[in-house]
């Protein structure tokens, strides 16, 4: 799709599906911007999707200050995909909810960004529509800078790695 941008028109960029940007310099029109869910290939037969230079995934940065001793609750945001989450305040507890109704394939990396995870300061991943992670009702991090990489199957979130 790319180097068919390449021989696009304004004329034909502004009447169709995708977003084309123009460089300001050579007028050329270089890229697609993909403003919605974009599948490559057919359902039954898929294409290969070859990334050239980077690729950056939605993160957001969650602060999690309980009182000594306490529970705090932190609610993911439906868009990310990295959750890096940062504990204040040790010996407590944060309750880390993942979004409700994800789609299928959807992934999450959660990570104790602070690196006060322990036996005593926990990080308990769970499904507010009580969806099980690997069978369980939760995922618990308790080592410093401890990490999960779950997946949602459309059932269950399944763990790829810790």
């Amino acid at each position: 799709m790319a180097t068919q941008a390449q021989n696009v028109t304004l004329a034909d960029a502004l009447t169709g599906l995708f977003v084309y940007v123009q460089d300001v310099i050579t007028k050329k029109i270089t890229r697609i911007v993909f403003t919605e869910d974009t599948q490559i290939g057919l359902l039954n037969n898929p294409s290969e999707l070859q990334l050239t230079g980077r690729l950056t995934l939605a993160t957001n940065k969650y602060t999690s200050s309980p009182a000594a001793g306490g529970t705090a609750q932190v609610n993911l945001n439906e868009h990310d995909i990295v959750s890096l989450i940062y504990v204040t305040v040790i010996n407590t507890t944060t309750n880390v909810m993942l979004p409700t109704s994800p789609r299928v394939g959807t992934v999450r990396f959660i990570k104790d960004a602070a690196g006060v995870a322990s036996s005593t300061t926990k990080l308990i991943i769970s499904d507010p529509s009580k969806a099980k992670i690997d069978g369980n009702a939760n995922l618990t991090i308790s080592t410093q800078y401890g990490s999960t990489f779950i997946c949602w199957d459309g059932t269950q979130w399944l763990t790829i790695c810790t």
